[in-house]
């Protein structure tokens, strides 16, 4: 969903859509990790899965940095 955000900057150059992933972003790293740093799939914060998936991990880490690279 990201990448079709940013390509739709691109084109309309209306920031909105980046600017509301970005603070998306940072309420999950507020609320969705685990005292260990990783990541858990519910965004309140209260149900933690004993396994973790690699690719939900690194997708947090891709989204922040293509978002850096647009400022």
């Amino acid at each position: 969903m990201m990448r079709g955000y940013m390509e739709l900057y691109t084109v309309d150059k209306n920031p909105i859509y980046i600017q509301e992933f970005h603070k998306n972003l940072d309420y999950a790293w507020e609320h969705m990790r685990e005292r260990t740093g990783l990541f858990n799939k519910d965004w309140s914060g209260a149900q933690q899965e004993k396994s973790k998936w690699l690719l939900d991990q690194f997708a947090i880490v891709e989204m922040y940095a293509r978002i850096s690279n647009m400022k």
